[in-house]
């Protein structure tokens, strides 16, 4: 996630400085950053988590029923629970400082070298 998030305000560095002439200020283009890091961050996990779910139940009860061992279902739940806010914490974090960047680089310089 941060490193795409630094390629994503390197890349769009044009944009910015376009935004940034036609009156968005600092805080607005951070939350640019943070809106995309909180959107990738939800996509990966509405399609990451039960994907990661089923895949993980039928692995570890093909490995469980080969080997000599009782399947137990863990208790994902509570799991789940804590990896969703912590996610979205860590990718909002992670925004941090590409949206630093993309709120104070000079826009005159950007646009003028285009």
């Amino acid at each position: 996630i941060g490193h795409s998030l630094a390629t994503f305000v390197r890349r769009r560095r044009q944009e910015f400085a376009v935004l940034r002439a036609i009156g968005v200020t600092p805080s607005q283009c951070r939350g640019i950053v943070t809106t995309h890091a909180t959107t990738v961050t939800t996509v990966g996990l509405v399609f990451g988590i039960p994907t990661g779910l089923a895949l993980g139940r039928v692995l570890w009860h093909v490995t469980a029923t080969q080997t000599p061992l009782r399947y137990q279902s863990p208790p994902i739940f509570a799991l789940v629970a804590i990896l969703i806010p912590v996610s979205l914490l860590v990718a909002n974090l992670l925004a941090a400082w590409p949206g630093q960047r993309a709120a104070h680089q000079p826009g005159s310089r950007t646009l003028h070298a285009e």
